[in-house]
């Protein structure tokens, strides 16, 4: 949370380059740390984002903080090249300066949400988003059947440098499959850099995975970014600039 990931930013640009994939959708960031992308889908006309993180204070507090200024932007052009959302409550407040892209108004203030969530528990309270007015998502829970009114789910999930942590993915792939509308049209982003290039196999472990859940995982992205994120780490430098995009959706498109 204390660091905008290459990952992060990569993935932004990516949204502004298909605004379709955000726009008019309920859109879910699993540990947004900054909360960069999902902040740009709401530039882009999200329909609502929810922005999770660990529920430590200082990490919500920090996306609290980045949703609440990307209501009063400055400039005009590109909304990723050149800026970006404050990195932790700890750096200067200085760093933030949001550029708009071309035609984007600040979302609304129901919009952009923060709420806490520990991957792999229930989902229930990320759902409770869809209550209480705003536009609802026409998706139901996947595989319901007759009785109650399915549950509502989310269009897009955006998902930025999270795989490097391995003992987390099982955990990680049942939050995505739990909260994910249940039809074709839906999609998670998963977008990473091998910053430990001697695990990128397990790194790339997360999509067999999420294979093995039910989704057809496609790359989308291949991306070198211009220096190392972390200057004197070990490993092959090629790989720990390279940022790679991942599309996952359901096989049988629910």
């Amino acid at each position: 949370g204390h660091h905008l990931w290459n990952g992060a930013i990569v993935l932004s640009r990516y949204l502004e380059q298909h605004p379709s994939l955000v726009c008019g959708k309920h859109v879910l960031e699993l540990g947004a740390g900054a909360g960069l992308p999902g902040i740009v889908a709401g530039m882009l006309g999200a329909a609502r984002v929810l922005l999770t993180d660990y529920p430590d204070a200082e990490l919500i507090e920090n996306l609290q903080w980045n949703i609440a200024k990307c209501r009063s932007p400055k400039g005009g052009g590109n909304a990723v090249a050149g800026a970006g959302a404050r990195s932790g409550v700890h750096e200067e407040e200085g760093w933030w300066c949001w550029c708009w892209p071309g035609g984007a108004t600040p979302p609304n203030d129901d919009v952009l949400l923060a709420k806490g969530y520990c991957w792999g528990a229930d989902v229930e309270p990320l759902l409770q988003c869809f209550d209480g007015g705003g536009p609802s998502s026409s998706s139901a829970v996947r595989g319901s059947g007759s009785g109650p009114a399915p549950r509502k789910r989310f269009d897009t999930l955006l998902l930025a440098d999270l795989v490097f942590n391995h003992s987390c993915h099982e955990a990680l792939v049942r939050s995505v499959a739990m909260v994910m509308a249940p039809d074709q049209g839906a999609r998670a982003l998963v977008f990473f850099t091998p910053y430990r290039p001697w695990l990128l196999e397990q790194d790339l472990r997360f999509f067999t995975l999420c294979e093995v859940a039910g989704f057809s995982v496609r790359k989308v992205l291949e991306e070198k970014m211009e220096t190392v994120m972390f200057v004197g780490d070990p490993g092959d430098e090629d790989l720990r600039r390279t940022v790679f995009g991942y599309e996952m959706r359901w096989r049988d498109g629910g």
